[in-house]
């Protein structure tokens, strides 16, 4: 039977979405990286209608309690080491470049809203290697509105970030654009989620054993999964 264990975050990509959830095709549009320390997340539910009705005698007549439904997920993301341009595309607040054109900071102030897909992958304790490879645990939240800066310290210990945001209902995400799961018979091949996103999911974690992706050296152009066209 297939169970869920999680220790050692190993990698982090982050995906800039349009208006609609979809991914950007065209220029710089995704980051993955190890600098973090913590991804937490929080989901948020809106409780169901609790009915009580008594009759004359004071006994319960009616007694209902509609389901709680999931509103969304908070996600307080602690990074330790800060890629400028993953800044912006998770807040909006735009790079601040040196005279070569490197990105060198980023600037706060009033920022468009913007989004973003969030993906992360951890190990497993106790996992054994099959013929598959390496088995990992993949967490995908597909679509995030506006990430914010939280408070930080300057002082003689390291410092982290911290930026907080939310998962929205509406996500175009599908399969998702990137191989992250083994499927077809009889032999596996690295492809993208079997059980596609619906617009009222807000996350999904998975037992996969398709290599984690190589850190990248700043944002990349999205390379699609074979197959994989934006709704």
């Amino acid at each position: 039977m297939a169970t869920m264990k999680s220790i050692r975050g190993k990698a982090l990509r982050i995906t800039k979405l349009d208006e609609c959830g979809n991914p950007i095709e065209v220029g710089p549009a995704v980051v993955v990286t190890k600098g973090f320390a913590s991804i937490q997340l929080s989901p948020q539910y809106v409780d169901g209608e609790d009915t009580e009705e008594q009759n004359a005698n004071g006994d319960i007549c009616i007694q209902d309690k509609a389901p709680d439904k999931i509103k969304n997920i908070e996600i307080e993301a602690t990074l330790c080491e800060v890629d400028f341009d993953m800044v912006e595309i998770m807040t909006g607040q735009k790079v601040l470049v040196d005279a070569a054109g490197e990105s060198v900071g980023n600037m706060f102030g009033q920022a468009e809203e913007v989004f973003f897909a969030l993906e992360v992958w951890s190990d497993i304790p106790g996992a054994v290697c099959g013929s598959g490879g390496k088995p990992f645990l993949y967490h995908v939240l597909p679509y995030i509105a506006s990430a914010k800066l939280g408070d930080f310290t300057i002082e003689k210990t390291a410092a982290t970030f911290t930026f907080t945001a939310n998962t929205r209902p509406g996500t175009a995400w599908g399969p998702g654009p990137y191989n992250v799961q083994m499927a077809g018979t009889p032999t596996p091949v690295a492809a993208p989620l079997i059980t596609p996103f619906e617009d009222t999911d807000h996350y999904a974690w998975i037992r996969s054993t398709v290599p984690v992706p190589a850190v990248t050296d700043g944002p990349v152009t999205l390379a699609l999964a074979p197959g994989y066209h934006t709704p």
